[in-house]
Formats: structure tokens, sequence, C-alpha cells
């Protein structure tokens, strides 16, 4: 389990285990392998941000070295399927062929796309990049609101019962 935590938010965001090996499945970890990625989803709980599943990548999503972007349809199809288990849309995650991954100017601009043209019942979406280190040293997390865009600091968090995946 990971914690992360911004001084523009009072929530944290916990990240749980079964996602970070999701992710780190996909780590580009040779100069032929294409950025991959999906969709978040988890819970809003009072101070909480749970990120509790990762979908994708998706058959017709666009991969390269250095870019990536999702299938719509089937994005959208993912975001239903989870919808119908409970489950919040709360973001993407992808690769960087970087070993501490930061978000290009490109991921930037398709969040603010995606956070204006997406109808979700949360305020803010999140952006999980995983890089080639492993842990938290390959990891990175944005959230993107009204205000901009804020990085997260990511810290090895304690296990609760409430972050277990459903």
């Amino acid at each position: 389990m990971y914690l992360a935590t911004t001084a523009s938010y009072a929530q944290c965001v916990r990240i749980a285990q079964n996602v970070l090996d999701h992710t780190v499945q996909f780590r580009q970890l040779n100069w032929r392998a294409a950025e991959a990625g999906g969709q978040l989803f988890g819970t809003v709980a009072g101070g909480e941000v749970l990120i509790t599943r990762a979908a994708g990548p998706h058959a017709g999503d666009t991969r390269s070295r250095y870019s990536y972007r999702s299938n719509p349809d089937a994005a959208q199809r993912c975001i239903d399927e989870h919808g119908q288990m409970g489950l919040l849309y709360l973001g993407e995650w992808h690769t960087h062929p970087e070993t501490a991954p930061n978000a290009s100017t490109t991921d930037v601009e398709a969040m603010r796309r995606l956070r204006a043209a997406s109808q979700t019942r949360v305020s803010t979406l999140l952006m999980l990049i995983q890089g080639r280190a492993p842990g938290i040293d390959g990891l990175a997390l944005y959230s993107f609101d009204d205000d901009g865009v804020a990085r997260w600091q990511i810290a090895r968090g304690a296990h609760t019962e409430a972050a277990a995946p459903p």
C-alpha cells in the first residue's frame, strides 16, 4: 500500500498493492517497449481516495515508445463496467521510459482535455505514471482540477482494511 499526499488537498490518496502490481508489469525496460496505460478506479471515503483497481491496456490503444493514447471506446466500456461494480473512475495511468517519471506537457494537456470532457462523480482526476525504477522511485502521481495540476508525494503507507480491493 502506498500513501500519497500534497499540500494542495486535505485528502490523501491510498494506492492498493494490486494497482502497483498491475502497472509495474508494463514498465518500459528495453528500448523496444512501448508505453502502456489505462484507467484507475476506486472509492472516495471521507479524507481518503482509495485507488483499488487499474485496468488496461486495451486492444486498439495507440502505443509507441514515447506516447500512449487509450482506445476511447474500450476505455468507456471499462469505465461503465467498473461503475456497475460500484467503483468510481478516478483517472488514468500510463508508463514512461524514464527511470523516475515526470508528467510531460503532452500528459498535462491530455488530462486537462479529458477532465473537461468527462462526466464524472469526482471533481479531480488523477494520473499515475509508472517509470522504469521499481517501487516509489518509479512512480509519479498528479491531480487535475479547476485550480490546475498538483504533484503528490508518495510514501509507503500502512495497509487498511478499507483499502482492500472489492
